[in-house]
């Protein structure tokens, strides 16, 4: 997988999210109007991530994959929420909104 450096990022919030085998979500915050979403996994097993509506779900293999330890940045647009599952166990993904 390539990697990029992010080349400049200002944190307004950020959020844990406790991810399991079956898809769930969280609403992103919205404190100080953020345009990009840092998810990083802070668990031992690869999780996948959506974001969408406040009806979004994802699956296995649907999304985005992070792997255990990695960061990912994401554009939220319009998003309101973001989806999570884990391929297996629990995992935890810190949400870290901003600009």
């Amino acid at each position: 997988m390539a990697t990029a450096p992010i080349a400049s990022f200002a944190p307004t919030a950020a959020v844990e999210i406790a991810v399991t085998s079956t898809s769930g979500r969280a609403v992103i915050p919205t404190t100080g109007t953020p345009t990009i979403a840092l998810v990083t996994n802070l668990g031992p097993s690869p999780v996948f991530v959506a974001l969408g509506s406040s009806s979004v779900t994802v699956a296995i293999g649907g999304g985005v994959v992070i792997l255990p330890g990695a960061q990912l940045a994401l554009t939220i647009g319009a998003n309101t929420n973001i989806a999570a599952i884990t391929l297996s166990g629990v995992a935890g993904l810190n949400l870290a909104v901003g600009t």
